[in-house]
C-alpha cells in the first residue's frame, strides 16, 4: 500500500513537473504572440515627438478604464458577498493582467498588450500615481536584484532568479491541483497528505508566489526601454491581488470549519494557513485580531475584511511614506552597503 501512494506520489510530481514547464513556457509567450496581433490596432506613440497624440490617446482610453475598474470592483464585491469564490479569484487576476502589458517594450505603456494597462488607468495621471502605493512588496526583490548585480555583474542571476520563482509558484499550484483531484476521487472530506500537510491552501499559495515572480520579472534594474518611454510601477495591483486572494482563503476556512467542524478545526491546529511560521510571528499578526474581536482566527466575513484592510493599509502607508521622503533611494543605497559589508 505505501509504495503504491509511492509511486501515485512520483507520478503526480512528474505530471506536475511537465505542466509547470508548459505553463512557464505560456506565462512568458503568450504576452509576445498577443502583442504581434494587438499592436496594429494600439500602434506605439512617441510621448516626446508626438506628445499632443498621446495626451489625446490617454484621456480617450481613461473613461474606459475606468469602467474597467469599476466593472472589476463590483465583482469582487458580488463574489464575497454570494459567497461565490471563483468570481472573486477570477476578479483578482484581471486586477494583476496589466502586469502582463509591461514585458513589451515600447514608448508608450499602452501599445500593443499594453492596452491591457488600461484597467488602472484611472488610478494614473502624469502628476498624481497611486499605482505605486504598494512599493515596500519590491523591497525583497530589490534587495535580490542588487545583490545579484553587485556579485555577477556580467551574469544575469538576478532573472535566474526571478525565473526560478515563477517555476516554484506554477509547480505548488499544479501539484497542489493534482493532490485536490486525487484524493477528490476518494471521497476524502479534509486533505491532509503530500503539500496539504505544510500548507492548507497551496493552490493560493502557488497564486501568490508565481504573480510575485511575475510582478518582479516585469520590474527589473536592466530593463531596456526606450529613450523617452514611460514607465509605471504596479506594485499596488499585485498587493490588492494578494490581500484578495488571502481575503478567499480567510473565508473558505470558515465555510469548511461550518462544513467539517472537529475534522478541520484538527487540521487547522496541525497545518499552517499558507506556510509555516514561528508561532511568535503568527501570534504578533493575528494581534489586533485579538485586541479588537478578541479572537485568535476570524470567525466571519466582518472579521477577514477587518484583518485583511488592516495590514493593507499598513502596507500602503509605509510605501506612501517610503517613497514620500524618498526612503526608497536610501534603501537601496542600504542594500548595497549591507552587500558590501558581507
Amino acid at each position: 500500500m505505501r509504495n503504491a501512494k509511492s509511486n501515485d506520489c512520483y507520478k503526480l510530481i512528474i505530471l506536475a513537473f511537465i505542466f509547470t514547464v508548459v505553463l512557464l513556457f505560456l506565462s512568458l509567450e503568450i504576452p509576445i504572440i498577443l502583442n504581434t496581433y494587438l499592436e496594429p490596432i494600439f500602434p506605439d506613440i512617441h510621448p516626446v515627438i508626438e506628445a499632443d497624440k498621446v495626451t489625446d490617446f490617454i484621456n480617450f482610453m481613461r473613461p474606459i478604464g475606468y469602467i474597467c475598474l469599476f466593472a472589476i470592483l463590483v465583482l469582487i464585491i458580488i463574489g464575497f458577498l454570494i459567497n461565490k469564490k471563483k468570481i472573486t479569484t477570477t476578479s483578482s487576476f484581471l486586477l494583476f493582467l496589466p502586469t502582463f502589458g509591461q514585458f513589451i517594450q515600447a514608448m508608450l505603456f499602452l501599445a500593443g498588450i499594453g492596452i491591457l494597462q488600461v484597467i488602472w488607468l484611472p488610478l494614473w495621471y502624469p502628476k498624481l500615481n497611486f499605482l505605486d502605493l504598494g512599493y515596500i512588496i519590491n523591497i525583497p526583490f530589490l534587495f535580490t536584484d542588487i545583490m545579484c548585480l553587485l556579485i555577477f555583474p556580467n551574469h544575469p542571476f538576478y532573472l535566474i532568479i526571478k525565473y526560478l520563482i515563477v517555476f516554484v509558484g506554477l509547480f505548488i499550484f499544479m501539484y497542489s491541483i493534482l493532490i485536490w483531484f486525487h484524493e477528490k476521487r476518494r471521497e476524502k472530506e479534509v486533505f491532509n497528505v503530500s503539500i496539504y500537510k505544510y500548507s492548507r491552501h497551496p493552490q493560493y499559495l502557488g497564486f501568490l508566489i508565481w504573480s510575485y515572480g511575475m510582478h518582479s520579472l516585469a520590474n527589473y534594474p536592466l530593463k531596456a526601454l526606450p529613450m523617452g518611454a514611460l514607465w509605471i510601477d504596479y506594485s499596488l495591483p499585485w498587493l490588492l491581488s494578494a490581500l484578495i486572494i488571502i481575503s478567499v482563503a480567510l473565508i473558505e476556512e470558515i465555510d469548511m470549519k461550518k462544513k467539517y467542524s472537529e475534522n478541520y478545526i484538527n487540521y487547522q491546529k496541525e497545518t499552517p494557513f499558507l506556510f509555516p511560521l514561528p508561532k511568535t510571528i503568527k501570534s504578533i499578526l493575528m494581534f489586533p485580531l485579538r485586541k479588537v474581536f478578541k479572537k485568535n482566527f476570524p470567525e466571519n466575513k466582518k472579521e477577514v475584511l477587518f484583518i485583511v484592510s488592516f495590514y493593507g493599509g499598513i502596507l500602503v502607508l509605509i510605501s506612501f511614506i517610503t517613497l514620500a521622503v524618498n526612503l526608497d533611494d536610501l534603501i537601496i543605497q542600504l542594500m548595497i552597503d549591507i552587500i558590501y559589508k558581507f
